[in-house]
């Protein structure tokens, strides 16, 4: 008997695109919107997306186009938060985390 194998490989098919900037993902979405002629929106859903190996939330944005049967994400890759110390001058320290730690210059 002949054993057939799929490869996950055949059915993936995206483009990833990094933008390079200092806007806040909100106004980035409605920019891409307003330019691409996109509908980006958060999800009730899903409005973030969560990092189990960070065990952090990021923004997320999605837009399924039915016309072309593409769908569109926007998951920011920057997430900057505060944690609090102990009582003390330097009480607080900022911390900045990275969805894909490769590319931490696309914000």
């Amino acid at each position: 008997m002949k054993v057939l194998k799929l490869s996950v490989d055949d059915f993936c098919d995206y483009h990833l695109i990094a933008v390079y900037t200092h806007l806040q993902d909100y106004k980035l979405a409605y920019y891409l919107n307003k330019v691409l002629k996109l509908h980006l929106c958060r999800e009730h859903e899903k409005p973030c997306l969560y990092c189990p190996h960070t065990q952090n939330t990021y923004p997320y944005y999605r837009w399924e186009d039915t016309l072309l049967r593409v769908t569109w994400h926007c998951i920011a890759n920057k997430l900057s938060g505060s944690q609090q110390l102990d009582e003390g001058f330097f009480s607080t320290t900022n911390t900045v985390h990275y969805l894909i730690d490769k590319l931490k210059k696309v914000d």
